[in-house]
């Protein structure tokens, strides 16, 4: 089993119809594909974490890679994993607003090292309050 986190920038600025059409397609594909996973938005920026069999995560992946709504992609890092961290959500979702730590991804220029690690530490720390989809 694996992990990657990416991030992505809108096409167009999200509402919370775009948010809802991407879980709903994710809550009803992820399971059949043994993925699960965190989707974080602030502006026009995504951050992802799936997590799942290497397979799946290449097929998902490359599905993402042609999807219109964003461009951009940049894979941040992807690893082996023992454990998942969203295993009780096929795709759990956070709005966070520009102004508080996600300034940090959006106005500062890490490697994608430094990235990663920081969005798997804000994604773990999210992942404990209750679930918003």
């Amino acid at each position: 089993m694996e992990a990657l986190i990416y991030v992505s920038t809108a096409t167009e600025l999200p509402n919370q119809r775009m948010i809802d059409r991407i879980l709903d397609a994710s809550h009803r594909n992820n399971p059949a594909l043994d993925l699960t996973g965190m989707l974080l938005w602030s502006d026009m920026t995504f951050a992802q974490m799936l997590e799942g069999p290497s397979n799946a995560l290449d097929i998902l992946y490359a599905r993402l890679q042609t999807d219109p709504r964003h461009s951009n992609l940049r894979l941040l890092s992807r690893w082996r994993i023992d454990q998942r961290l969203f295993s009780e959500w096929s795709m759990a979702s956070r709005r966070l607003s520009p102004r508080g730590p996600w300034g940090l991804l959006t106005d500062a220029t890490h490697d994608a090292a430094t990235t990663a690690n920081w969005l798997l530490f804000l994604m773990n720390e999210l992942r404990r309050l209750p679930a918003v989809a």
